[in-house]
């Protein structure tokens, strides 16, 4: 059995107004032709197809043309969850109508009990589909008292679907959620990750709910890893979604399952058609890079203000997200030179402000024009006290 895992697409998502729905369009173009190349039994999404609960039209179009090119024009089955992001009602849409074209997609515990069952040449693998939920849902589920913590509620998921599950058969689980060792708090996590409503913070899974699985495919943290063991992973998001993330290299997983059930993983990179990055630098030395297409932060190294920097550094960086200081300057060193500024003589405050904007001197004729509009206004002033 070869499937790829993925997750987290977060489709129609918007980072500093610049829509990444473009970005999207080739990332799952290049998703497309992996699959092509590899031929796999299936594709797997664990959660987030959607940005937003409720997504832009041209976000349902992307993944309505996506799945159709996936599931009717190349015949690979596409086995997906709704995510923390997603709306469980759009994302099932005329759930029972698409299985039976291969789309198979859980927004549902009843459906989480019930496992897609996939056939290889040596036998039937069962996959338990387990979509994001809220630990008021599973209260609600199970007659609980009060809202489980995550932990207490993936118990209760566990315990029903261990019952069921063929211990005979190979297993794959695919849920959304944090799932950590031992459900200790793990930092790294991005910035593009919305928190889950917790009960006291205690948002965490541990790992060790999932034994028994054979393989475990995760959704909801951006950064592809594998947490404790190589069969429990993270695939990560397949591009970009913040600043924090600048350092990932995305992509997929491609998971591959023997006869007895044994894993293996690769990576399979997706190059992304924009990179995601900080830049560091000097004003004058940024307007001299090559022009870039990549989204980009930008750090300033320059102490002094520079006049209309965003506008002007577009001229390189025509999709700069960002504008910001690399050296936060102290407040004392601030008020020296308010101090300093306040004790030079008007004429030369402005000859200052000119020459740091223009990068000259004012030429002779302006010099003159200043101080006669500088000396009208003093003799005004003193008129006025007098």
């Amino acid at each position: 059995m070869r499937f790829i895992h993925t997750s987290d697409w977060h489709l129609g998502k918007v980072l500093r107004e610049q829509s990444l729905l473009e970005d999207q369009k080739d990332m799952l173009g290049k998703l497309i032709g992996m699959i092509e190349k590899e031929k796999p039994d299936a594709l797997v999404v664990a959660g987030d197809l959607y940005d937003q609960s409720v997504p832009s039209a041209e976000a349902i179009k992307l993944l309505d043309q996506t799945l159709h090119q996936i599931v009717v024009t190349l015949k690979t089955p596409v086995l997906a969850i709704v995510g923390n992001h997603d709306s469980a009602e759009r994302v099932r849409f005329g759930n029972r109508l698409m299985k039976q074209v291969g789309y198979h997609v859980t927004g549902s515990l009843e459906e989480a009990f019930e496992p897609v069952v996939l056939q290889d040449q040596h036998g039937p693998v069962h996959l338990f589909l387990v979509p994001y939920l809220t630990p008021g849902h599973i209260r609600d589920y199970f007659e609980m008292e009060k809202n489980p913590s995550y932990a207490e509620a993936y118990q209760k998921i566990m315990e029903v679907i261990q019952q069921k599950k063929d211990p005979a058969v190979r297993s794959v689980l695919v849920t959304h959620a944090f799932v950590t060792p031992g459900g200790v708090k793990m930092e790294g996590t991005s910035e593009s990750e919305r928190p889950l409503p917790s009960v006291g913070g205690a948002e965490q899974v541990p790992a060790e709910i999932f034994d028994g699985f054979h393989y475990v495919a995760l959704g909801h943290l951006h950064r592809e890893m594998k947490v404790g063991k190589e069969t429990l992973r993270y695939s990560g998001s397949p591009l970009k979604y913040s600043i924090s993330e600048e350092g990932h290299q995305k992509g997929v997983t491609l998971v591959e399952m023997d006869k007895a059930g044994q894993v293996s993983v690769s990576k399979m990179p997706i190059e992304p058609r924009r990179d995601l990055r900080t830049v560091e630098g000097g004003f004058q030395e940024l307007l001299r890079h090559e022009k870039s297409e990549d989204y980009v932060f930008l750090q300033l190294q320059d102490l002094e203000p520079v006049p209309d920097a965003m506008e002007r550094i577009r001229t390189v960086y025509p999709n700069a997200l960002h504008l910001g200081r690399k050296h936060a300057r102290e407040t004392g060193e601030i008020i020296g030179e308010a101090e300093a500024i306040g004790q030079k003589h008007p004429l030369q405050i402005i000859t200052d402000f000119y020459e740091q904007v223009q990068g000259e001197k004012p030429d002779p004729l302006s010099q003159r024009i200043v101080e006669e509009v500088l000396e009208s206004l003093i003799r005004e002033e003193r008129e006025d006290i007098l």
